[in-house]
């Protein structure tokens, strides 16, 4: 898994206007969504603390917990929306990754 990692804060509409909110998850090998939030973040890092406490609390899908389980273990960077995070900017936060 040498490609990019992408988190994408999503609102899914459907087509009779109805609207959740969650994330997309990809990389070049695998992809997930969740639409089970009350509303999107506007700052990136509380996104990814929320994203942890889910994962902490087995509330995201497998695809999911393999892509934060790959980050921590390779300390790799990844994109929050369209912003690049090096893993040494929120290495403390994939402290709390259980």
């Amino acid at each position: 898994m040498s490609n990019p990692i992408h988190f994408v804060q999503t609102e899914f509409k459907s087509k009779h206007g109805y609207s959740t909110w969650g994330y997309r998850a990809y990389d070049d090998n695998c992809c997930a969504y969740s639409n089970n939030w009350e509303d999107l973040y506007d700052d990136p890092l509380e996104f990814l603390e929320v994203l942890i406490d889910e994962y902490n609390d087995n509330e995201v899908p497998d695809e999911v917990r393999t892509l934060l389980e790959y980050i921590k273990e390779h300390e790799c960077g990844f994109n929050i929306d369209s912003e690049y995070f090096d893993f040494e900017e929120v290495k403390e936060l994939f402290e709390e990754l259980e």
